[in-house]
């Protein structure tokens, strides 16, 4: 420019078509540069707006979390299962669960707070967002400075330096911009690293879960193909029969069956997810461990109609389940399903098909040895840390160790209630105790007691006189006044007698009508 300034009268300029040429040139890539900066700057600020609003969710989510977890830590509540370990079980071995291992379940549950952000994590991510977009702005204004810079520049002499300082401040925009955001950016590698310690333990949970999934395929199988084992056709005649008597009977006692008694799937067989299943149990059976001590000392006492049910009619014999564990023949087993080889279970769920109401059977067990395994899984996995670690684990845990569990009560007909509480469990143990889990039964489990003693006997109970009898021994420590009471029943002003320091009397009562 300087030279086509200097030429003589009547010259050409030499450099007109370079200098135009340069300046379009730099004019077009300093525009573009401020359009490119422009542009990111418009999709950084929509990427940073969503960022704000998953953060606004994440962290509506972590206090959830937070609140769910400090009630778990506030609750003394154990699911029952410290009720359990501390229970006192007349003529047997009392729990091997140590305090520290009690505890060490405890600290499981309280562990939950970990998964949760501070406060001011959240703040300090916004902060972040902000400083990120705070930085991509100053490098927006520094291109659109360098733009006007360069159009200084090329429109007159001596704009070199002015261009210089221009170029320098993008640079340094730039800079300040790509360290901590660009690839890779600090801040971007420190979030990253955080996340990956954060999910340290993903693949192995991942594992984990996994190998839990497999093995609640093969229990679904299992109870799957027990259930809709057709049997032969005697088989399910009986058992059209035995539904038929208990339908007739509730209309003679003009009585609604109950529902949520006889209908629905065996327990154990509808969840679909080894996780969800674990969860089911533990739900549905949380009510068995609070009581679990309770019920264990007084099963054994007659109770009723169920004890009734349990001791008058037959039940499946657990040995013909071996082979159906072990993924053999199921010849045995469709041979023994016979009505009178399982009455009580038929009178404790009331499903119409032959190999329905054992399925229901065997899947309440193994619901119940799930839930009490994946809580001693809970408290054998306690030093994995992380909580979800913790909890796939423990669910793996509870269904293996359920599975050798049936496979243990096919074998022998019995198994150990729980590692930390060593008394024995028979099938019919078992039995007995969902009789009392499910209630009473209502009329419909009643009728089906009667439809199954007139499938065996022909007889129309609504015809026949009935009648009961009972016998009840109360017993009362006297204290410091068996003399005197020795006296009383001695002279006849009370009846029963004084033996040891304790005033006994006997009463039977009965009742009948036709």
């Amino acid at each position: 420019m300087r030279e086509d300034a200097a030429i003589g009268e009547g010259e050409q300029p030499a450099h007109a078509d370079a200098i135009e040429t340069y300046r379009s040139r730099a004019l077009n890539d300093a525009a573009a540069l401020a359009s490119a900066a422009s542009g990111e700057l418009a999709r950084l600020k929509t990427g940073l707006a969503q960022a704000l609003s998953e953060l606004r969710s994440a962290e509506r989510l972590n206090a959830s979390i937070a609140e769910a977890a400090k009630r778990m830590e506030e609750s003394q509540d154990g699911g029952g299962f410290d009720d359990l370990a501390e229970a006192q079980l007349g003529g047997q071995t009392a729990s091997s669960m140590t305090p520290g291992e009690l505890e060490g379940f405890g600290d499981t549950r309280k562990s939950i707070g970990g998964l949760t952000m501070e406060a001011d994590w959240f703040a300090r991510y916004r902060e972040e967002l902000s400083g990120q977009l705070d930085a991509f702005e100053g490098l927006d204004g520094a291109a659109a400075g360098f733009g006007a810079a360069v159009r200084s520049a090329v429109a007159a002499p001596g704009g070199g330096a002015a261009l210089g300082q221009a170029w320098a401040s993008v640079s340094r925009a730039f800079q300040d911009y790509d360290r901590p955001y660009g690839n890779p950016g600090t801040a971007l590698k420190a979030r990253q690293e955080e996340l990956r310690v954060r999910h340290a333990g993903d693949d192995e949970r991942k594992s984990n879960e996994a190998a839990a999934q497999s093995k609640w395929g093969q229990v679904k199988t299992i109870i799957g193909g027990m259930s809709a084992e057709p049997g032969s056709e005697e088989q399910r005649k009986a058992f059209e029969d035995a539904k038929r008597l208990a339908a007739d009977n509730l209309t003679f006692n003009q009585a609604a069956e109950n529902g949520g008694d006889s209908d629905g799937e065996p327990s154990g067989s509808a969840a679909e997810v080894s996780g969800d299943a674990a969860k089911s149990a533990l739900s549905s059976m949380g009510a068995m461990f609070g009581g679990m001590g309770d019920l264990l000392q007084g099963i054994r006492d007659p109770l009723y109609v169920n004890e009734y049910v349990a001791h008058r009619f037959s039940r499946f014999d657990p040995k013909l389940l071996r082979e159906v564990i072990a993924g053999g023949s199921r010849e045995a087993f469709a041979r023994s399903l016979a009505l009178e080889n399982q009455e009580t279970e038929f009178i404790l769920y009331g499903f119409g098909e032959p190999g329905a109401n054992v399925a229901a059977a065997y899947g309440e067990i193994f619901a119940a040895r799930l839930a009490i395994r994946t809580m001693e899984g809970l408290i054998a996995c306690r030093e994995l840390g992380n909580p979800l670690l913790i909890l796939s684990a423990a669910v793996l845990y509870g269904i293996e160790k359920s599975i050798a569990d049936m496979t243990a009560l096919a074998e022998t007909g019995k198994v150990q209630l729980s590692k930390y509480v060593p008394v024995e469990l028979t099938y019919a143990d078992y039995l007995r105790l969902f009789l009392v889990l499910h209630g009473c039964g209502g009329q419909a489990r009643t009728a089906r007691v009667i439809a199954v003693i007139e499938h065996n006997t022909g007889a129309d109970l609504s015809n026949v006189a009935t009648g009961l009898s009972g016998e009840m021994t109360s017993s009362v420590n006297l204290w410091f006044l068996p003399g005197l009471m020795r006296s009383f029943t001695a002279t006849g002003i009370l009846s029963g007698k004084v033996k040891d320091g304790r005033y006994e009397k006997t009463q039977t009562i009965g009742s009948s009508y036709g």
